[in-house]
């Protein structure tokens, strides 16, 4: 089984630098991922009353069919995330993308 994610790098640069290196940017999603959750269930929680008035008055019979398809793909998804290498140039530009 693998495991989601960890860190992705993206580096930017263009073709005028000396170096030709440009600038990264390191972003741990096991620090990022446990505070956006956090955010989500908070705003989750805050919608929660409003959702059940909605639900109350517009149900619908099969309405969680995509909650069921799309909550599996969403893991399976991530899951095959690490290994993914971007690497985008265009005229004097180039960027990269990579999925630890």
């Amino acid at each position: 089984m693998k495991c989601p994610p960890m860190l992705i790098s993206l580096k930017f640069g263009s073709k005028d630098d000396e170096n030709d290196e440009g600038w990264g940017l390191w972003i741990p999603l096991f620090i990022l991922a446990p505070i956006a959750l956090v955010i989500l269930l908070a705003l989750f929680l805050i919608a929660l009353p409003f959702l059940l008035i909605s639900v109350l008055f517009t149900w619908q019979v099969g309405w969680w069919r995509w909650l069921l398809f799309a909550v599996p793909a969403f893991f399976k998804t991530m899951h095959e995330l690490p290994g993914l290498k971007v690497d985008v140039e265009t005229g004097k530009q180039k960027i990269y993308i990579a999925v630890y």
